[in-house]
């Protein structure tokens, strides 16, 4: 890691954003207006049960705060997924049941099938009522939740980890049997406004996040930033752009937390988070405009020269971060019209770069 990397990100960031706040033209900020979640879905919580090797998924803070008192029967794993607490266009019931033999929780959003289990199987499961809302089929920006029966312990394991999902059928196949996509769930949380506004608080877990921000309207300053809804600190600076037509992204290394999104403006914004689970390929070649994060992709492990390039006025950075979140270098750091190279140690497994800019930019990897 380069010794500019072990900056702490958010003052590393403000820093830069202040230098090119400095160059921009005086804006009288808009008035405060209300967001609108579009909409704002929940964590799904994941527990490994040491006992029996079993998982135990959960919507609700409240349980997920009961169960993390039995550590020693419990591991904490992190958010599995994200689902809706109530019901929305095109979505279904999940409906959960317990084994009371085993111990451990059944889902399902096939209405036949949890019919038959109360029909014919009461002794066994007690049903628990709907567990929250997911999709039948896949729609725009929606992810395939996975599910595999384990065929010694008899139960269930879901994952929406295209990775993990992939491990197991190449791994594990005599241990569990692949039952195909239960569900889709979404993949994106997404928020809106217009004008100067704070975002309603929202969880994300640990990792590598994707902030996509889109404004519309009077040339003016947007300045985007992601704050910890408990504390007040800002995280992160996610964008801090001068136009009238503005579309740009940021990846950010997260930590489980509640957050809010802040937001200078004076017209229309949009703010989109992903958080991606698998890589795309070993793509080498990136080119793009402004201030973006590329496409998660993998990489070898070994020494990589970065060669990159850059027509625009105003700073050019390139971060390359791991898939956990973290900085592994800064693989650009100049201003203005640049090109030039920059070696980096890497180690196998999956990265993505967050990209500076005000003009058009390449990055090569040999």
């Amino acid at each position: 890691m380069s010794e500019v990397s072990a900056w702490p990100r958010a003052l590393m960031k403000t820093l830069v954003a202040f230098l090119v706040v400095l160059s921009l033209i005086a804006v009288f900020p808009a008035p405060a207006s209300a967001v609108t979640a579009v909409p704002n879905p929940t964590p799904v919580f994941r527990f490994y049960k040491l006992t029996d090797g079993s998982h135990f998924f959960t919507n609700s803070e409240t349980e997920k705060a009961q169960v993390e008192k039995s550590p020693a029967i419990y591991r904490y794993e992190g958010i599995a997924f994200y689902s809706y607490p109530t019901q929305v266009t095109d979505s279904t019931p999940v409906y959960r049941f317990y084994n009371f033999r085993q111990g451990v929780h059944f889902y399902t959003n096939n209405a036949a099938e949890a019919a038959n289990i109360r029909a014919t199987a009461a002794s066994t499961f007690r049903d628990e009522g709907i567990a929250y809302y997911a999709y039948s089929t896949q729609v725009a920006n929606s992810l395939p939740v996975f599910r595999f029966y384990k065929f010694r312990q008899g139960v269930h394991f879901y994952t929406n980890n295209a990775s993990e999902a992939a491990n197991i059928r190449a791994t594990a196949s005599s241990t569990y049997r692949d039952e195909g996509t239960s569900y889709y769930l979404p993949g994106l949380l997404t928020f809106s406004g217009t004008g100067s506004s704070v975002s309603d608080s929202f969880i994300l877990p640990t990792g590598l996040a994707v902030f996509r921000s889109a404004y519309s309207g009077p040339f003016s300053n947007f300045i985007a930033y992601l704050n910890e809804a408990n504390t007040g600190a800002t995280f992160d600076l996610l964008a801090n752009e001068v136009g009238s037509n503005i579309s740009v992204s940021s990846p950010s290394g997260v930590d489980e937390n509640r957050y809010v999104i802040e937001v200078q403006s004076q017209g229309a914004w949009t703010i989109t988070v992903e958080q991606p689970k698998s890589s795309v390929g070993t793509r080498t070649a990136f080119s793009g405009s402004g201030s973006q994060a590329t496409e998660l992709f993998s990489a070898t492990g070994g020494g990589r020269t970065f060669t990159f390039s850059h027509v625009g006025s105003s700073n050019f950075i390139v971060y390359l971060y791991d898939s956990s979140g973290n900085i592994v270098d800064v693989v650009a750091n100049e201003i203005g019209n640049a090109s030039g190279s920059s070696f980096v140690g890497l180690t196998a497994g999956a990265y993505m770069m967050g990209i500076q800019a005000d003009g058009n930019w390449t990055i090569n990897i040999q």
